[in-house]
């Protein structure tokens, strides 16, 4: 059984959530985030542009990571109510 993929409009939102988060959380690389997700920079890389798509087990990961809802990485929570994670 595949894990589930988030239908594209979806995953374009979580990407740039996912770009706004690293932005205000700069302290984090996107290769040390990669490794929290346990994937290559390369296939996060690929998220973040859109090319491929977000699965499930990827955004319990970032909202972990970033201390976020998955309402806010699916868009249904406004893009600036995210705070820098200390």
């Amino acid at each position: 059984m595949s894990i589930p993929q988030i239908d594209a409009s979806r995953s374009e939102v979580v990407s740039t959530r996912v770009h706004h988060l690293q932005f205000i959380n700069s302290r984090l690389s996107q290769r040390a985030l990669a490794l929290r997700l346990g994937s290559p920079a390369t296939s996060l890389s690929n998220k973040i542009t859109g090319r491929t798509a977000w699965n499930l087990d990827e955004l319990f990961v970032l909202c972990e990571v970033f201390d976020v809802s998955a309402d806010y990485l699916l868009g249904r929570s406004p893009i600036d109510s995210a705070k820098p994670n200390p």
